[in-house]
């Protein structure tokens, strides 16, 4: 008794209380780079749709891309762009999971992972509106998410023109953000043909791309090229010096095209504050 009202454990009243329903929102793509809009469109979606998280999801083998960046670089710099962010996680399911990786297959590992405790809000972009319909298994997508669009290309999409595309039972929100040209492939394009990219993409971002070399001609990526400093290590400016101590300890090897994971260099240099940084997991 406790001034003559009964007192009971706290776990007594856990059967009373109401569960909390977990908000995670997904984002998918190749991040082939990743870029500003990737991160923008995220904090919109978690702000305006009040999310608890929102995970990125690397595709692992997209059924409609081929020839993508491998999937271990790909994290790593999509890593370091949102390392920054505590509401950000990147998730490996699609990385590591084998064969055609389909949105329906992530939703449902989402599903038994979490349970009943979990509502999903699956982000695609306004380009991807009039395709989704034909998707994989689209009608369980729509079962299993929320879907939220986000304007691409300074387009306007209202709330009539999804009703138009969607089955009446989906149930979808539209991201409150300005829409963006700014693209992975603009980037890719840029990189190969020696233009600058240098504020469409993080700090982070930037340096992982010179860095691990990627997007320019095969006949760039040599043994000459990293001894002559145009990528790897050497390819660092004078006020880049701060990661040479780590990468000096890491002998760069062109077969197979490796470099040390950006992430981790970041880390033990002190670039990124480890409260915020978080170690890459592997979803079980």
């Amino acid at each position: 008794m406790l001034f003559g009202i009964p007192y009971y454990p706290y776990d007594f009243y856990q059967p009373f209380r109401p569960k909390r329903i977990r908000r995670i929102g997904l984002l998918g793509g190749t991040y082939d780079p990743t870029h500003h809009w990737h991160l923008f469109t995220g904090d919109c979606a978690v702000t305006q749709f009040k999310l608890d998280e929102m995970h990125y999801i690397p595709n692992g083998n997209p059924p409609h891309k081929h020839g993508v960046t491998d999937g271990e670089i790909r994290c790593d710099l999509l890593n370091a762009a949102i390392s920054p962010n505590k509401r950000f996680r990147v998730s490996r399911c699609e990385i590591e999971r084998e064969g055609t990786s389909y949105t329906v297959d992530t939703l449902r590992y989402y599903k038994r992972r979490y349970g009943e405790d979990v509502q999903l809000f699956y982000t695609i972009g306004s380009d991807n509106l009039h395709t989704i319909t034909e998707w994989h298994d689209h009608d369980e997508i729509f079962e299993l998410a929320t879907i939220l669009i986000a304007p691409r290309d300074h387009e306007e999409v209202s709330l009539d023109d999804v009703r138009k595309i969607l089955p009446a039972t989906a149930r979808f929100g539209i991201i409150d953000c300005p829409g963006s040209t700014i693209s992975s492939s603009l980037i890719r394009d840029r990189v190969a043909h020696g233009l600058t990219y240098r504020y469409a993409v993080t700090d982070s971002v930037w340096l992982g791309i010179r860095y691990y070399g990627l997007y320019l001609d095969p006949a760039l990526r040599t043994a000459e090229a990293l001894e002559r400093g145009l990528i790897g290590p050497g390819c660092l400016a004078p006020h880049e010096n701060w990661a040479l101590q780590y990468f000096k300890r890491n002998p760069v090897t062109l077969k197979p095209y490796r470099f040390p994971s950006l992430v981790r260099l970041l880390h033990r240099v002190g670039y990124y504050d480890s409260s915020v940084y978080q170690e890459p997991q592997n979803e079980e």
